[in-house]
């Protein structure tokens, strides 16, 4: 039972919820999509489970997913950015790991400040990981982290129309790099599930930041897949729910 919990508490942590069945229906969201994706969050959750406690973790904090949230984003993005052959499992399997000692090491630093590093050690294994193909011939990624030429994105709007009801649902699917309307169903109903004001404050923060792209004039096809909001409503989420901040919380929100 307590590898279980590990899992979806490792999951479920990746919205700012330490709940069991708001990670099992982030679980589901992730199988309905690509079933690979939800193998290897499991894969990083179990990994975290067994060697979390010999890198500087307490057991609190792998019980309620705080360590093993970076490994499975890392997990995630590695999956779905890397090939599936050999190397590119072995690359997943290691970078999986060494996320876990970035984070101890990352929490140490920011501690004093009382500063929570939060997706920082994902971000910080994951490029540095996809800086490898470049380096091998048995790897490939379609990821260009040093482009050769700048790409000018296309803003001729005048054949793409907006789907508002795509566009919200994909941005949950983006947190877990996964723009999927079922997926991003189950995600918000895990939400509501662990936290009904996270829920409330993340649909809010999701129409707010589209109407904003919209009025902004932003690219409809980026705006369709949820790209512009996914962060929109992890920040509602942390500075409205999870963390307690120095000004008036309804005030962080509209921040």
């Amino acid at each position: 039972m307590k590898l279980i919990k590990v899992i979806l508490s490792s999951i479920s942590q990746v919205v700012l919820i330490n709940n069991l069945y708001t990670g099992l229906f982030i679980l589901l969201g992730l199988f309905a999509v690509n079933w690979k994706v939800a193998i290897s969050a499991i894969i990083a959750s179990v990994l975290t489970w067994i060697l979390a406690p010999h890198m500087n973790y307490t057991k609190d904090e792998i019980e309620s997913g705080l360590a093993g949230f970076n490994p499975v984003l890392t997990a995630i993005a590695l999956t779905l950015f890397l090939d599936s052959n050999w190397s590119g499992i072995l690359i997943t399997f290691v970078a999986t790991i060494l996320t876990l000692p970035i984070g101890a090491a990352l929490r140490e630093v920011l501690k004093p400040h009382k500063i929570a590093f939060l997706t920082s050690p994902f971000v910080i294994m994951t490029w540095i990981t996809l800086l490898i193909p470049n380096q091998l011939k048995t790897l490939h990624t379609q990821i260009d982290i040093i482009p050769e030429h700048i790409e000018k994105v296309s803003l001729n709007n005048d054949h793409i129309r907006v789907h508002f009801f795509q566009s919200v649902l994909d941005v949950f699917g983006q947190i877990f790099l996964m723009p999927s309307i079922i997926c991003g169903l189950l995600i918000l109903i895990g939400i509501f599930i662990g936290s009904k004001k996270a829920g409330i404050v993340s649909i809010i923060a999701n129409i707010i930041g589209f109407l904003i792209i919209i009025l902004l004039g932003g690219d409809y096809s980026s705006i369709n897949d949820g790209i512009f909001g996914y962060y929109v409503v992890l920040s509602a989420i942390a500075l409205g729910v999870t963390f307690e901040t120095a000004i008036p919380s309804y005030l962080a929100r509209i921040l």
